[in-house]
């Protein structure tokens, strides 16, 4: 076509691999945040109870945070592509062996390998990303791939739910498989490879983890998260009648309101600086956990209440990541990518906290798990990155 190259036009255009990875992180975000929306179908199918299904979820972001760190520098020297490919494709037949899976042993060795393919998927689409058109579009870029990961809040966990509700849990899980499938299916049509930055290597990683400041700031981000997922996936079992339809409202609410914390932290931390946002909506944080034990079992309660819980838990991310990037300089990607390792290893903890209490005294004590982790959050907070001249405090 005259006025247009080859190399612009799809599937050959940054545009095109773009959407395909913002495809892939929203099947994969899907899929991290799918059981808490099915936990109790999954349970009653598979003859178990919530709090084994619940212990899947810590094996697929156990997984993610300690195993797909080092699948990605092992394969650091593979091309990008061969890389996203095989990942994509270890993902895919992971999530349709969940969806056969005859038992929860099954059903965790499952999500065990989902969690392996999607920790390396995750880090090489957002550096895949960067690489793409020039270091001025450099934000735009990654920030389209992150957001497909932020959308499967708001769209893909809610309608994960609603086709568990229609079919079955297994149906979902299919659901997330095509998905996968999907991006696979670009990634191959993309022709050529992009460039892949090198991966740091140990001595860098412990520069960074050798700065107490830093380590408060992953410590809270740890903790924050396990506190929230000590809760998340027992949303089914915390509201027994709210029914498959409910537990959607209560993941879209959710949803909701992790976009718009997402957005107030990035704006309160350019306002008022980062250190002093986290302080606030860490203490909001554990207020909602504690309050917790007053909205349980109300479903009417818990809609506003899940809202204001997504809004001040993904409130922090922006914030942190900001804390982050003002004290490492020229470390800050390797000190973000360390900071996301410590919201999937917080996801898996606080999974395991949950399905302890849930075992035991009952659902009904989540909340003392969740506000005591928060609280130990918010009490970690001061030990960040102290605020230089001129910085963002």
């Amino acid at each position: 076509m005259p006025g247009r190259s080859p190399a612009q036009s799809a599937p050959h255009s940054p545009a095109f691999l773009l959407g395909v990875l913002a495809t892939g992180t929203f099947a994969t975000g899907t899929d991290s945040f799918l059981i808490a929306g099915v936990l109790p179908e999954v349970a009653a199918d598979l003859y178990t109870g919530p709090a084994a299904v619940g212990v899947t979820v810590a094996l697929f972001a156990l997984a993610y945070a300690l195993g797909g760190p080092m699948l990605v520098a092992v394969t650091a020297h593979l091309p990008v592509r061969r890389v996203l490919l095989a990942a994509l494709g270890v993902f895919v037949a992971a999530n349709l062996a969940a969806a056969a899976a005859p038992g929860v042993a099954a059903l965790g060795a499952a999500r065990v390998v989902a969690g392996l393919g999607a920790g390396v998927f995750v880090p090489c689409a957002i550096a895949t990303a960067a690489t793409l058109g020039g270091p001025e579009r450099h934000g735009r870029a990654t920030a389209v791939v992150v957001g497909g990961a932020s959308l499967a809040l708001v769209a893909g966990a809610p309608i994960g739910t609603l086709v568990a509700r229609e079919s079955s849990w297994r149906a979902a899980f299919v659901l997330v498989a095509v998905l996968g499938a999907v991006a696979t299916a670009g990634v191959a049509a993309r022709a050529g490879g992009s460039a892949r930055p090198p991966v740091p290597g140990l001595a860098a990683r412990v520069t960074v983890l050798r700065r107490p400041d830093v380590l408060a700031v992953l410590a809270v981000t740890l903790l924050a998260n396990a506190a929230a997922f000590t809760v998340y996936p027992y949303l089914g079992v915390l509201f027994p009648d709210a029914g498959p339809t409910g537990v959607a409202a209560l993941v879209l609410a959710f949803g909701l309101g992790a976009v718009a914390g997402t957005w107030a932290g990035g704006r309160a931390a350019d306002r008022w600086g980062a250190g002093r946002t986290v302080a606030v909506v860490v203490a909001v944080f554990a207020l909602d956990h504690l309050a917790l034990s007053v909205v349980a079992g109300s479903f009417a309660l818990g809609l506003g209440y899940a809202v204001l819980w997504g809004l001040s838990g993904w409130a922090t991310v922006p914030a942190q990541q900001s804390r982050i990037v003002g004290a490492t300089g020229d470390l800050a990607p390797l000190a973000l990518s360390l900071n996301s390792s410590a919201i999937h290893l917080g996801t898996g903890v606080g999974a395991l906290a949950g399905a302890a209490v849930v075992a035991g005294p009952g659902a009904g004590l989540l909340w003392t798990v969740a506000g005591g982790l928060s609280l130990a959050a918010l009490a970690l907070v001061p030990l960040g990155p102290r605020a230089r001249a001129g910085a963002t405090p």
